[in-house]
Parts: C-alpha cells; sequence; structure tokens
C-alpha cells in the first residue's frame, strides 16, 4: 500500500447505493479454487469458513479469510465482481447474498455521496474538502 496524503478513507454516510448479488455456494467454491488453488473449503459448510478479518474506519473490508485463505477485500471483491468491498454476507438456502454498499473501493470521491451533498446544498469545494481532506484548491498561477 501506498500513502497518499489527500488520498484517505473518509465516511460516506450519503452513499446509500445499496446492492446484492447471489451466488450458490458450489459456484463461489469453484470461483474461490480456480483462483486459489491450495484454499481449503467446504461447499456445504462455506458460510461458516468465511470470516471478515479486517474492515477500515468507513466499513470496507481490509482482509477476509475463507477457509484457509487470507485475501485483501478489495482482491475479493474483484473476483467475485461486487459492487464495493464494504458488505455483509446473507445466507439463503445453497446461496450467499453478498449486500454491497456503495461503489468501488471506498478510497477518494464517492460520485453517490457527492451527488447527495449537492442535494443537500453542499458547494464544489466543500464537497471535495470532504473527500480529499488538507487540500487546498486554487486557480493555476497563484
Amino acid at each position: 500500500d501506498v500513502d497518499i496524503p489527500y488520498l484517505k478513507s473518509v465516511k460516506s454516510t450519503q452513499d446509500t447505493i445499496v446492492k446484492q448479488s447471489e451466488f450458490e455456494k458450489e459456484d463461489l467454491v469453484l470461483l474461490l479454487t480456480s483462483k486459489y488453488p491450495d484454499i481449503i473449503v467446504d461447499a456445504k459448510r462455506i458460510e461458516n469458513q468465511i470470516q471478515i478479518i479486517e474492515r477500515d474506519k468507513s466499513d470496507y473490508i481490509k482482509q477476509i479469510q475463507v477457509g484457509n485463505v487470507i485475501i485483501k477485500g478489495e482482491e475479493f471483491r474483484k473476483l467475485l465482481g461486487l459492487q464495493s468491498s464494504n458488505f455483509k454476507i446473507v445466507l439463503s438456502d445453497d446461496k450467499l447474498i453478498f449486500v454491497t454498499k456503495g461503489i468501488g473501493h471506498g478510497v477518494g470521491f464517492s460520485q453517490n455521496g457527492a451527488n447527495e451533498m449537492v442535494k443537500a446544498g453542499k458547494n464544489y469545494e466543500e464537497i471535495l474538502k470532504y473527500y480529499y481532506q488538507d487540500i487546498a484548491i486554487k486557480k493555476i498561477g497563484e
């Protein structure tokens, strides 16, 4: 991870986009084993073999353990094609449902959150300074 001073995760409570992605347990195991050939996971009990290890302050998953493999949240999100790595997992019959909040990786500018801030009367400078903290907005040549 590279530390970029203005690129920090901030809470975007205005970002209310929620999406569900369903996976049959067997299909999820096939997807995981295609990426991680050494993974040890049982489709019948996969819901008991998934553990969220770490979330950031905005609730995005930084690390998740599936069976014997620890996966970065963003890598897991991309593998499953999820909207974001801010998700919860719900069991429904033989399916796991990933309920995501927001879109993307949770760092930087949230278009959905910014849109809601505009609706609440915030201007562009307030929005930019919220998502990119400790920045200065200047005209070129100042």
